[in-house]
């Protein structure tokens, strides 16, 4: 790519990435995402190891519901100290909350009872310095990774700055694990399509293998009036995507929505198991497609599109997701947060599989809900007001986090 159309590639792709809107109450959003093609170095790996478990298969430990006790709510403070728009979350081992405010360009940081304490990072351009901030990635106690498209920057507990460093490609995901290894997703176009592939980083964030095993369409691609490449989707309910956390020191759980197989990785993206359940896929219903169509129209954004445009964009998959989510605690379990649907309902985020980290089976849970960390006994998850719009970091107790056992 010439430099002209890597100037044009990158003004399209930040310029329309800060214009997300929210639709079916945070749910859905439009996004407009352009990819160069990549020509990745790539090894295979076939040989892991597999735990399956068919629908019947019961839980080692059988049951259990997750009982959650409030403790503070971060965001509501009457002096003005709410997010702008939060976009991810990470606490580390003492209880130290860090939230990536993407609307202030910061990372907010908060004590353990839920005071604040300060900032790491400022809107700029340089060295620490954040334009279109993504995502956080807390590796240690003393070293925080936040992502952007293109570049990534790496701070001490206190807001030093470690250093700052460009990103080969269009990175969208980033995990660095203690071990020292560095996996992302990177977005790039294969026969006409847009993927979203895992890679192996080294440690001048440069791309050195590439897993094509597990890669996803993100959508259709079409073409601007100059010629420059256009990939276009709006994300709902039920778009496909790939999700991951960290079991650390040195292994990564890497899912699609849409496919009950966590992959197990090492730090070289070696996949060294499988965990599956035996699920039957749900169809999208005539009439949940309608009420994302209808919502999505409605949006001041996508009035503006030509049809075309908006048809190829709202792109359904052939059945519902399994899970919203996946995340593993300090315990080295994985819980997969199951996304159980009706015909005139969002998702509910009530049905909890929790395995350990060999990939047992261990508790079918009942969870009341959906925390985005849990960590040393308290879960941490981010909620939107259906009123106001306003974000809001929540802050529970487990009271029976001890009753769950490890293997």
């Amino acid at each position: 790519m010439g430099s002209n159309s890597s100037n044009a590639y990158s003004q399209c792709l930040l310029s329309i990435l800060s214009k997300r809107i929210g639709i079916l109450g945070g749910a859905c959003f439009l996004c407009i995402v352009c990819s160069c093609n990549s020509n990745p170095r790539q090894e295979q790996n076939s040989r892991f190891k597999e735990a399956a478990y068919k629908t019947e298969d019961p839980p080692k430990y059988g049951t259990i519901t997750l009982e959650f006790e409030e403790e503070f709510v971060l965001g509501e403070d009457p002096e003005g100290n709410d997010f702008a728009s939060r976009s991810d979350i990470e606490v580390d081992g003492k209880g130290t909350i860090y939230v990536l405010d993407y609307g202030m360009k910061e990372v907010v940081v908060f004590d353990s009872t839920g005071q604040r304490v300060g900032t790491i990072g400022r809107e700029g351009s340089g060295p620490g310095e954040f334009s279109r901030p993504l995502q956080t990635n807390l590796v240690s106690d003393d070293e925080l990774f936040v992502v952007e498209i293109y570049r990534i920057h790496s701070f001490h507990a206190d807001g030093t700055v470690r250093f700052t460093q460009r990103n080969e490609g269009v990175l969208i995901r980033f995990q660095a694990l203690i071990n020292g290894g560095r996996l992302g997703v990177i977005s790039k176009t294969v026969d006409d399509k847009i993927l979203e592939t895992l890679v192996v980083i080294d440690s001048l964030n440069q791309i050195t293998r590439e897993n094509d095993d597990i890669p996803t369409m993100l959508g259709p691609r079409t073409t601007l009036s100059d010629g420059s490449p256009l990939s276009v989707r709006v994300n709902h309910i039920y778009t496909p995507r790939f999700i991951s956390s960290a079991i650390q020191p040195d292994r990564l759980i890497y899912a699609n929505t849409h496919e009950y197989a966590l992959n197990v990785l090492d730090s070289r993206g070696d996949t060294l198991r499988i965990i599956r359940r035996d699920l039957p896929k749900a169809p999208i219903s005539k009439k949940q497609k309608e009420t994302v169509i209808e919502s999505v129209s409605k949006n001041p954004t996508a009035r503006t599109w030509p049809k075309h445009l908006l048809e190829e964009a709202i792109y359904f998959p052939d059945s519902q997701p399994f899970f919203w989510g996946v995340i593993t605690d300090d315990k080295e379990r994985i819980y997969v947060f199951l996304a159980n649907m009706e015909a005139d309902q969002g998702p509910e985020h009530n049905s909890v599989d929790i395995f350990s980290k060999d990939g047992t089976y261990l508790y079918q849970a009942k969870s009341e809900v959906s925390p985005s960390v849990i960590r040393n006994g308290k879960a941490y998850g981010i909620t939107v007001d259906q009123e106001t719009g306003n974000p809001t970091v929540t802050c529970w107790t487990i009271t029976n986090w001890s009753d769950l056992k490890i293997e």
